[in-house]
């Protein structure tokens, strides 16, 4: 049985990237549903890397006839401190066309523009749904390679996160869900779920833009951990 390591991310930034391109993307099911390319997503997914490498924790192998190591699940985190100013709560409206979003994106991909306003739309405003906290614990991006599954991976890479999120003295992880297995995953760990968005919901021109997700999911989820046991300001 192969060997698996978790090591900080580092050192794997273009890995992770390709890890991200040629396995996130076809395993995800709001990419899978969108039929996104790897030039849809390519820039997006750049940020993604970029945003989310300094705090991020990756499970490699390495076979025995090769010399390399081969990355089979990655987490990317990062540490968003409480802004000077809080944004202005978001209203959820079950009617509400998101056109406008995907117009004004900052990618020139729409199916980019498509994936980014969708998690605005979750986290735009996390500081003021999470309550008074200085520094937030983002968990971006989990994900293990299909021929790696159900051997713990994930739970291994959470579990980690979980911990240096507490080191860095955070008082809340949250994250961003939109496949069913990550929601199980959060929940059995004792996330909670902050905000919901159907998949019917989010429409552009009064179409959903995700439809026949793969793993028959039906909602987003911005879900949330407290690491203070005794905080007051406690959302469940």
């Amino acid at each position: 049985m192969e060997e698996i390591r978790y090591v900080s991310g580092i050192p794997y930034a273009e890995p992770i990237l390709n890890f991200l391109l040629h396995k996130f993307r076809v395993q995800e099911p709001i990419t899978q549903s969108l039929d996104a390319t790897i030039d849809d997503v390519h820039a997006f997914f750049t940020d993604l890397r970029n945003g989310g490498i300094n705090h991020s924790i990756v499970a490699v192998t390495r076979t025995e006839n090769s010399m390399e190591d081969e990355l089979v699940g990655i987490c990317l985190n990062h540490v968003d401190p409480k802004p000077e100013e809080l944004p202005a709560p978001l209203e959820f409206d079950p009617f509400k066309d998101y056109k406008e979003e995907v117009d004004s994106g900052r990618y020139k991909e729409r199916n980019a523009n498509r994936l980014n306003a969708f998690i605005g739309a979750l986290e735009g405003d996390v500081h003021c749904t999470l309550g008074r906290v200085d520094r937030i614990f983002h968990i971006d991006v989990i994900c293990v390679a299909t021929a790696y599954a159900r051997q713990g991976i994930a739970s291994e890479l959470l579990r980690r996160s979980l911990q240096q999120a507490r080191g860095l003295e955070c008082d809340r992880v949250s994250t961003v869900a939109t496949a069913q297995a990550s929601q199980h995953l959060f929940r059995k760990c004792g996330f909670y779920t902050v905000r919901e968005l159907p998949f019917s919901c989010f429409r552009e021109n009064r179409i959903p833009v995700f439809r026949n997700l793969p793993d028959g999911g039906r909602s987003g989820l911005l879900m949330a951990f407290s690491l203070k046991s005794d905080d007051e300001d406690d959302l469940r």
